[in-house]
């Protein structure tokens, strides 16, 4: 334990190794819009497409790729002294009291031939995405999240028709309620993305497509306020900015926008990784997009162990102003990650001969960010040699700062509690402050599985003190190296508090296969259990929110918060004092100020006598639905567009127009409301097939819908 509280000491101050660099000006290419998609549930992918570049049965993709997926292959040009993780959590719960509980498990995507799966997912209001890699490129399937299949596996290619290569990952952006998909292509250096249409899945999405410096091998996606955000692992190590506005809208053409990171000789596979937002509030106003990247000192070539940061101003509007800026770097407890020597990907034990790739090099995915209005955080983990045995362990760590202030390093530790190896993990944080932590476990004894832990926000710092729980246990052996780039992991974004989380394991009978599971850290450090807590819209400006409670003991009072899609921060908008009793209570309260075309999320602050307090979970009114505007079929392919109006839109004068892509006016409507009906119908047979904006404006000239029409 002294060892260990040492380098706490240590490290709990505030340490930064680079000032901050001058700006790094960008590259601007425009992404165009390919198509939009039929909705996927009616979708039969055509039996023809064929792809230029397949994957084999050990995942190599062809002649002009072999730089696809490369890792370390220098020899080590330091050599350190391996010994135990100075980091390595010293106290790990041994007994069977589990607060944490596994509440889905249900089987992903089986083997598609190659590898390695790569498996992604993605958390909505009612659906989970998974993606893997297959041999026509990225494969997904949509679920309900009881594990139902809504959408059965697809080719992203065959969707989309731009040849396919993989390396799936798939988003859920919580403040559009909206999907992106992305993989990148066999067709020249090419990022194919997905955006849906609307909140459901299942319907049309918008096609992107954007070319990079090089192949972008690697990719990995982040959700920011003002932007799609992508690294990968080039010969200069890029960073991509995408136009979310313009994307979500179905803008024809949109801005991609890059950056080189500075690249490092001594290690050939160092990409960075995006910052990802978690939870329904938005950083701080001026809090700008991040990407971060792990360095090692026994790389050698100059490198330190480090967490390196950089942030971006972004100008969509003129993109040349925009910047890229290295922050200082923040200096963890000194960790190795050299497990067997930087040079093989035969590394991991496993029963057998075979050994599997470490996956050394890099933060591994994702990095969530979360803003708790008192501090926000970051959290992020990577592979180590724990012992100095090539035994893999996790690192994690989560940083804080305040407002717009310096990050530092809050706390971190090693996770490797027994003579396993534990890598390829993925983290995540709740809106409690609750941290996942979920990773693959192999050895000589044990095939390779799926299991998790975590720590609750009241838990003594650098623990992981949730006992390890087994998601699914492997029972074979995998016959290549070639295990993974990646795990995933999501916060629900329904109640902020349960883990979503897939992986790949190994099933017998081989070959591999992968999971997808959601599991909750139970925390309730108040004396109050929270039965209930949501709401409904009384009218267009009223929401009516209601909760119950029981076991009041020494509560003191409930603060109701309330954040908007344009303010993005929680404000109180009242307080009622607890009853304070054992008995069941129900309190509830009208909210009488909302905008009718805004969309709200409410959330409950239980706070105790002495001031300790707990978040419930969060719910949203959606106001727009109010004036919903909704155009079906979308592509058209029998020369009628239908529009459906809300209620309240049914009794405006309102405008249609039709224009194409060169701005030109190709029809106007007008409609009266005597004229309106619920659902209009627009011969369109004079139009020749292509894409055109639809737009729809009030008597006030007011926008109420601007999309994109596709013509069959």
């Amino acid at each position: 334990m002294k060892q260990f509280l040492s380098f706490v000491i240590l490290f709990s101050i505030n340490i930064s190794f680079a000032q901050a660099q001058t700006p790094v000006k960008p590259e601007v290419v425009q992404g165009i819009l390919v198509k939009i998609t039929p909705p996927l549930i009616d979708f039969q992918p055509d039996p023809t497409w064929t792809d230029d570049i397949v994957r084999d049965n050990e995942g190599v993709i062809g002649e002009d790729h072999q730089n696809v997926e490369h890792r370390a292959k220098h020899p080590n040009a330091i050599s350190l002294a391996k010994g135990r993780d100075v980091a390595i959590q010293d106290y790990f719960v041994k007994n069977k009291t589990r607060l944490s509980s596994i509440v889905q498990n249900f089987q992903g995507h089986g083997n598609t031939g190659v590898s390695p799966a790569d498996p992604s997912l993605c958390v909505g209001s009612n659906h989970v995405i998974q993606m893997i890699n297959g041999s026509s490129g990225a494969r997904m399937t949509i679920y309900d999240k009881n594990g139902n299949v809504v959408v059965a596996a697809q080719y992203m290619d065959a969707i989309t028709s731009i040849p396919g290569l993989g390396d799936p990952v798939a988003l859920y952006d919580q403040f559009a309620d909206r999907y992106v998909l992305s993989e990148f292509s066999s067709s020249g250096n090419k990022l194919v993305m997905m955006v849906s249409q609307t909140n459901n899945p299942t319907g049309a999405w918008y096609v992107y497509q954007f070319t990079a410096g090089e192949f972008p091998d690697y990719p990995k996606y982040g959700i920011w306020s003002n932007a799609f955000i992508c690294t990968s692992n080039e010969s200069n190590n890029r960073v991509y900015a995408f136009d979310r506005l313009t994307m979500l809208s179905g803008a024809v053409t949109t801005t991609m926008i890059s950056f080189t990171i500075p690249f490092s000789p001594a290690i050939s596979f160092q990409a960075a990784a995006p910052v990802n937002i978690s939870g329904a509030t938005l950083p701080p106003v001026g809090t700008k997009p991040m990407v971060m990247r792990m360095t090692d000192n026994g790389w050698g070539g100059g490198a330190i162990d480090a967490l390196e940061m950089w942030e971006m101003d972004l100008n969509f509007i003129t993109p040349g102003l925009s910047t890229f800026t290295q922050l200082p770097s923040l200096l963890p407890a000194a960790f190795t990650t050299d497990l067997c020597g930087y040079v093989t990907l035969n590394c991991i034990r496993q029963p057998g001969t075979q050994r599997l790739d470490p996956l050394r090099e890099v933060i591994m995915n994702r990095i969530w960010y979360r803003n708790f209005n008192t501090h926000q955080s970051i959290v992020l983990c990577h592979s180590v040699d724990a012992t100095g045995l090539d035994q893999s362990g996790i690192r994690w760590y989560e940083l804080r700062r305040n407002g717009l202030g310096p990050w530092s390093i809050y706390q971190q530790s090693t996770y490797a509690p027994d003579t396993n190896s534990r890598w390829m993990g993925t983290i995540g944080i709740n809106a409690e402050g609750s941290i996942g932590l979920a990773y693959n476990v192999s050895s000589k004894n044990v095939f390779p599985s799926y299991r998790f832990t975590g720590r609750k926000p009241t838990d003594p710092l650098n623990t992981m003190t949730e006992a390890e729980q087994v998601i699914i246990a492997g029972a074979a052996n995998h016959t290549n190296n070639r295990w993974g780039d990646y795990n995933d992991m999501q916060v629900d974004p329904t109640n902020d508090f349960t883990f979503w989380t897939t992986a790949m394991y190994m099933p017998n009978p081989a070959p591999w296969s992968t999971r997808v599971a959601a599991f909750n850290i139970l925390y309730s450090p108040l004396p109050v259990s929270l039965l209930s807590f949501d709401g409904y819209k009384v009218n267009q400006t009223e929401v009516n929110i209601q909760w119950k409670t029981t076991d009041e003991k020494n509560l003191d009072k409930y603060v109701l918060e309330r954040a908007s899609e344009t303010n993005g921060n929680f404000e109180e908008i009242t307080s009622r004092a607890a009853m304070q009793n054992t008995e069941a209570n129900t309190y509830q309260y009208t909210d009488k100020t909302i905008n009718a075309l805004e969309n709200y999320t409410y959330r409950l602050k239980m706070i105790d006598k002495d001031g300790k307090f707990k978040y419930s979970h969060v719910f949203t009114i959606k106001g727009k639905e109010a004036a919903q505007i909704e155009l079906y079929p979308n592509p058209i392919t029998q020369n009628t567009l239908y529009v459906r109006l809300s209620e309240e839109l049914s009794d405006k004068a309102l405008q249609f127009t039709f224009v194409d892509y060169h701005g030109k006016k190709i029809k106007t409507i007008r409609k009266n409301k005597t004229e309106l009906e619920r659902i209009q119908s627009f011969d369109i047979s004079e139009l020749s097939t292509g894409l055109y904006v639809f737009i729809c404006t009030d008597n006030d000239g007011n926008t109420l819908l601007n999309q994109v029409i596709e013509k069959k």
